[in-house]
C-alpha cells in the first residue's frame, strides 16, 4: 500500500498513452486506486484505446495476466 495525496490505496492502475488525465485520476482515486505511469506492480492497465493493445506495456500485462481496460471502459465501470 502506497501513500499518495495523504490517502492509502490498496489497489493501483497503470496508465499508458495518456498524460495529465485529471478526470481519469479523480475517478480512479474515488474508486480506491492509486494512479501510476510506470512500474510492474499494479492491478489494472488502463490504455488510451484498443489500438494500444500491441504496445509493450499491454503485451507485458497480457503475459502477466493483468486486467487491461481502455480509458472509456474504466470510466464507465468506476464513474
Amino acid at each position: 500500500v502506497k501513500e499518495s495525496d495523504n490517502h492509502s490505496y490498496e489497489k493501483s492502475i497503470l496508465i499508458s498513452g495518456m498524460r495529465n488525465d485529471t478526470e481519469l485520476e479523480e475517478i480512479a482515486h474515488k474508486a480506491g486506486y492509486e494512479v501510476k505511469d510506470s512500474g510492474s506492480k499494479y492491478d489494472i492497465l488502463v490504455i488510451k484505446n484498443e489500438s494500444m493493445m500491441s504496445a509493450t506495456k499491454a503485451q507485458k500485462a497480457l503475459l502477466a495476466n493483468k486486467t487491461i481496460m481502455t480509458r472509456s471502459e474504466f470510466i464507465e465501470k468506476f464513474k
